[in-house]
């Protein structure tokens, strides 16, 4: 099948949409279909020397305005640079791939706009992915206000949006009944995942039960607004001077909007010299990296439309085989509650994100034990080869839609 993706974010941008659709697009183009991508250039916590090409399908990177502070318009800005950009330069990439299905992910959920006018173009059926459910997700992180100008045009957008395509893609079931409530078009879940080749590149996952724990806790991902991790930081400052955790060392792996402010908390607390800043590092180097720490952190802010979603970090963190402290409801709480090697607190709450920093520390032997299974839980039922199976099927339904 030819295939046209359509995404904002692409490798090798570090973020949770990069690899999504990167990942998606290997897989793709290895079961045989000729796949062509239309993305931004690299603007998104990239790391230096990181490859940009591939050898198996096309890729057709397009400018976009850097985005410079957190107002509307600076948003708007570079967002729309992008889909201007994308429906421009992907007419070329319509015109020679004469793509049969186009799949268009977001947020932002402006991306949308170019995958209606180039599936036009093409005269293919539209398949649009949300990744977060957007205006609201914009609000819960702090980038608009809710009910304003913005949040109206969005939810208007967001209408037209599910009104022109043939199928919708989400990355949770909470999430499918969600976007059902609001449209008729069809809605199938594709989980975010994992890569089963990531497997052979990490140490054995019951290696965890060979040795003491390298006492830290890691965050990798996104220094973000909706992480919660300036209470992270509070909540470690609070138990760090318990016998409990004696030795213990928090450390964060990214970058982000909030890496200043995060550096200046640590630095105000008494345990500033046990909180380290460590840069982005590529995919495979980072899960390694994780696999010789003691605890893995997660957290969203609580949020009900936090709850609808699954952050892709509940599967790769599972893939590394440690044991996960993690603030998160919905979904994901029940998929990290399988196994008996987590931990599942209130999300962003500092008392109960504190006592699970400190049961963590405590049981982590027993936990490390359990927190074995999360590896076999991920790669048996979340894996990203199943993903896009079911996006195959999706797919050829739309298209055999169009033909009927």
């Amino acid at each position: 099948m030819r295939i046209l993706i359509v995404s904002q974010f692409f490798p090798p941008d570090i973020t949770a949409a990069a690899f999504r659709i990167g990942d998606t697009a290997d897989i793709l183009a290895a079961s045989g279909h000729d796949v062509a991508v239309v993305c931004a250039i690299p603007h998104k916590a990239t790391v230096a020397g990181s490859d940009t090409t591939s050898a198996t399908y096309s890729v057709e990177r397009v400018d976009i305005a850097a985005l410079r502070g957190s107002g509307i318009v600076n948003y708007l800005r570079h967002y729309f640079s992008f889909v201007s950009g994308a429906i421009v330069r992907g007419r070329a990439v319509v015109r020679k791939l004469r793509p049969e299905v186009v799949w268009v992910s977001s947020p932002p959920l402006f991306v949308a706009i170019a995958g209606v006018a180039l599936a036009k173009l093409a005269r293919a059926p539209l398949v649009l992915d949300i990744r977060d459910v957007w205006p609201e997700s914009a609000v819960a992180a702090k980038q608009i206000s809710n009910g304003g100008a913005a949040f109206r045009i969005g939810k208007r957008l967001e209408q037209w949006a599910y009104r022109r395509a043939d199928a919708i893609t989400c990355v949770s079931n909470p999430m499918a009944e969600c976007i059902r409530g609001l449209t008729s078009t069809p809605v199938d879940v594709v989980y975010n995942g994992v890569r089963r080749s990531l497997v052979g590149s990490l140490p054995s996952a019951d290696s965890a039960q060979d040795h003491s724990p390298n006492r830290t806790i890691i965050y990798a991902g996104n220094l973000g607004r909706a992480q919660g991790l300036e209470t992270l930081v509070a909540a470690f400052a609070e138990i760090a001077q318990r016998p409990e955790a004696a030795g213990w060392k928090l450390e964060f792996v990214g970058a982000g909007v909030l890496e200043g402010q995060l550096k200046q908390l640590a630095s105000e607390t008494a345990h500033a010299d046990r909180i380290i800043f460590t840069p982005p590092m590529l995919k495979q180097d980072v899960m390694r990296h994780m696999s010789h720490g003691g605890l893995l952190f997660i957290n969203l802010d609580a949020d009900p439309v936090f709850e609808k979603t699954i952050p892709s970090k509940v599967f790769d963190y599972m893939l590394v085989g440690r044991p996960i402290i993690a603030g998160v409801a919905g979904e994901g709480a029940a998929i990290l509650g399988e196994t008996g090697g987590n931990i599942v607190f209130a999300p962003s709450d500092q008392t109960a994100m504190a006592a699970a920093l400190l049961d963590g520390m405590v049981a982590w032997e027993r936990l490390a034990s359990r927190s074995i299974a999360n590896r076999q839980v991920a790669t048996d039922r979340y894996s990203r080869e199943q993903s896009v199976v079911t996006l195959e099927q999706v797919f050829q339904r739309v298209v055999d839609g169009r033909s009927a």
